[in-house]
């Protein structure tokens, strides 16, 4: 098992190299404190497991001869995070596609279990579209449509804008 000592000392290659070694994050007391994202150890361990879920699906992959899904999206982001860099607009949209495609792999894996899911938490989502938390009740109905196809990538944003506008008129609204 490969220890990570410090979250901070991660690099893509590393991770990406360890074939059949899963990283073990080891919580280090200075993490976080030169990144501005309130919740970037929550998120950075959402995209570790994402990581995680994401190799044993290539691995899977690789044993029936098929593609692997290209997970490097997920190792930039965490990145972001860690050294507070920013995500770029390319940046949410090769995490959209490749959340779309990883929820295509999933809903097959459906017929077999329903609790085998290759897709990331949906607080990564929130995270880098900028989705209120308050609003998970209206945002699985984009999300759904957006993965199925039903919906473009531009929809999907707009979307999401108008659901945040509705919410923050609501807010004003209730403490008028």
């Amino acid at each position: 098992m490969r220890i990570i000592n410090s979250i901070s000392s991660i690099y893509e290659s590393e991770l990406k190299n360890a074939e059949n070694k899963r990283p073990t994050l080891v919580y280090d007391e200075d993490f976080g404190t030169n990144t501005d994202y309130f919740n970037s150890f929550e998120l950075s361990l959402y995209l570790l497991e994402t990581m995680d879920n994401t190799h044993n699906l290539n691995l899977f992959l690789e044993g029936l001869g098929m593609p692997k899904v290209n997970a490097d999206i997920f190792y930039t982001l965490l990145r972001c995070i860690i050294e507070n860099k920013e995500i770029t607009e390319e940046h949410k949209q090769t995490y959209f596609n490749t959340t779309k495609e990883l929820y295509r792999i999933s809903n097959v894996f459906w017929y077999v279990s329903q609790t085998v899911s290759f897709v990331p938490d949906w607080d990564i989502d929130c995270f880098i579209f900028g989705v209120r938390n308050d609003l998970n009740d209206d945002y699985p109905d984009i999300y759904e449509r957006a993965m199925k196809g039903d919906i473009t990538y531009d929809e999907f944003l707009d979307e999401i804008k108008t659901l945040n506008n509705r919410v923050f008129e609501k807010l004003n609204q209730d403490t008028a």
